[in-house]
């Protein structure tokens, strides 16, 4: 009975490998779809593209190569402005 209930686990597992390359290429359409941002940053409160207006070390984490960005929303309607930590060698 053992082996039985091993050999119905392992044609599970079969099953899902032949699978594998058909969800492969149900993501790459997927990914294919979206709508790349337009900016790297974007507002927190609303979304829209922001631009970055100032740049300096980050206060704590600059040794790493860290940034402190302040970007700015450029929703004429919104305008936030707010800081992010930024990494340059992680992109």
């Amino acid at each position: 009975m053992n082996v039985l209930i091993k050999m119905a686990e392992w044609q599970k597992i079969v099953a899902l490998a032949e699978r594998v390359p058909e969800l492969e290429k149900r993501i790459a359409a997927l990914e294919a779809g979206r709508n790349p941002p337009k900016s790297k940053f974007s507002c927190a409160v609303c979304g829209a593209a922001a631009q970055v207006v100032s740049e300096k070390p980050h206060p704590t984490f600059h040794p790493f190569g860290d940034k402190q960005l302040t970007v700015k929303c450029n929703n004429p309607n919104c305008g936030v402005e707010s800081t992010r930590r930024f990494n340059p060698s992680e992109g």
